[in-house]
């Protein structure tokens, strides 16, 4: 997650990795790759007055989807305070859709934070 505003500035500080823009669908998000094989996927949002963040385009029928203010919170990685959504938001994201590999550590991470129990993949 990223403010849209922001979104060329992280660009540049993933260029000295190797990363560049391999999917445009801004506004609503993008994806980068790097020339090791990693790649990191930003949804954009526009905050407004209240804090809430909202991806233009991302909800039913090209509407835009509205992220609570209540749901953005810090964490840390590898000890420096960064921003991100609250355990409990980032499930009901992902609660959504079925999941691929990539998701499955991000959702045993989220249940043992908030004790969420997810349903068998289908399949």
């Amino acid at each position: 997650m990223v403010e849209l505003g922001g979104f060329q500035d992280v660009c540049a500080a993933l260029e000295p990795w190797g990363f560049e823009v391999v999917l445009d669908a801004l506004p609503t998000r993008a994806v980068l790759e790097s020339d090791a094989g990693h790649s990191v996927d930003l949804h954009t949002v526009t905050f407004d007055a209240h804090g809430a963040g909202w991806r233009e385009g991302a909800g039913p029928g090209g509407t835009d989807y509205p992220y609570p203010a209540a749901g953005f919170t810090r964490g840390s990685i590898a000890g420096v305070e960064v921003p991100t959504l609250t355990a409990e938001l980032q499930a009901e994201l992902r609660a959504g859709y079925e999941p691929d590999g990539k998701d499955e550590h991000d959702r045993a991470q989220l249940g043992d934070a908030i004790g969420v129990v997810w349903p068998p993949r289908a399949g």
